[in-house]
């Protein structure tokens, strides 16, 4: 089996991550599993870095030519779109009868497709895989067949989560420039509530240092940051090396409206962190409330504050949940990741077939 993985983006995300992975497992369990992206993106870069294979590939004018051509070249047998310019591509081409191989569509966000969108799904593609449960009830929700709607979740890649050299710890340490004398609240993620968290700590009566890597500079963010002292704020870009910050964090938070199943918090359970997160999208498939993290609604910024206070403040609490999320985090190892996401191929090719 050639497997053909697309995404139009590549930038620097979980995503990206989750996709290197999944093609690295796949070609370990015998199947060759080639990533097309934009050259030169954190994906494309990543991927080779593996000793994968990536091929460049931009998703604007020529590029249904030049996919075609690599899809005969290479005699792909299933073509996998993770992201929202190489789905449309795929759906262009599959109505014009230029992509003949199984044709699966994986969605890591809560779906935004519009209506248009989703009918063409139900007519054009073969599989589509969904990470999380909350994902696929919103597809099926919104049109989608359930028959054609396959879960597989997302798994953390354990080779970026061994100990890290004490070195690297230090340079960690140095960039996030935090007193000794505190906690520490960590988030791993771009793009999610990081006002709500800035919001909720100001209820804190313990002082605190919060580390948000992966947001960078950002206006907004910044005036929270000063509006949250004395508790101190360091907002940092991506940096693909996450391991060393862990050991830094007393804590991990996740606040976001809207999530897929997030990567963060994969890792945070693999490396038994405690961890507070909001009760959106797949979070809840990942942890249950009270046995491996606590879960608060999203939004709300005074429970978010209460279930921070509580791992502050509760030492032996945020132990057990920190060790019972070690141990969930084995229910989504790479081992089930390449069996489901194979499973989900078998299928997508028995309906091309059929077709």
């Amino acid at each position: 089996m050639t497997i053909l993985h697309l995404s139009g983006e590549g930038h620097q995300a979980g995503s990206s991550i989750s996709i290197a992975l999944l093609a690295r497992v796949q070609r370990e369990a015998g199947q060759r599993a080639i990533v097309a992206c934009p050259p030169g993106s954190f994906l494309f870069n990543r991927v080779r870095e593996c000793g994968g294979e990536a091929v460049p590939l931009e998703f604007g004018t020529g590029a249904s030519a030049r996919l075609g051509e690599l899809i005969a070249s290479e005699s792909v047998t299933v073509v996998n779109a993770h992201s929202s310019s190489d789905r449309a591509l795929c759906r262009r081409m599959r109505a014009a009868r230029r992509l003949d191989p199984a044709l699966v569509f994986t969605r890591r966000a809560m779906p935004l497709t519009t209506l248009p969108g989703l009918i063409a799904d139900r007519l054009l593609v073969d599989q589509v895989i969904a990470v999380s449960r909350a994902v696929a009830r919103v597809l099926v929700r919104r049109g989608l067949p359930r028959r054609l709607v396959r879960v597989v979740h997302n798994a953390a890649d354990r080779s970026r989560l061994a100990p890290p050299a004490p070195a690297a710890v230090e340079v960690a340490r140095r960039r996030c420039a935090l007193p000794g004398d505190r906690p520490v609240i960590g988030v791993v993620a771009r793009r999610k509530d990081h006002a709500l968290l800035l919001s909720a700590i100001r209820s804190l009566q313990r002082p605190v240092a919060v580390v948000c890597l992966g947001t960078g500079s950002a206006p907004a963010l910044e005036a929270a940051a000063r509006q949250a002292a004395p508790h101190i704020v360091r907002l940092l870009p991506f940096d693909p090396e996450v391991r060393p910050y862990y050991e830094l964090f007393d804590i991990v938070a996740l606040p976001t409206r809207s999530e897929g199943m997030s990567l963060s918090l994969l890792e945070a359970m693999t490396l038994g962190m405690p961890i507070v997160t909001t009760d959106a999208g797949g979070n809840g498939e990942c942890v249950r409330n009270g046995i491996e993290a606590l879960l608060v609604p999203r939004g709300d910024r005074r429970l978010l504050a209460r279930a921070l206070g509580a791992l502050l403040d509760e030492p032996s609490l945020a132990a057990r949940l920190g060790e019972a999320a070690a141990r969930r985090a084995a229910r989504f190892g790479t081992e089930r990741l390449v069996a489901d996401t194979a499973a989900a191929y078998a299928a997508a090719m028995r309906r091309r077939e059929a077709a």
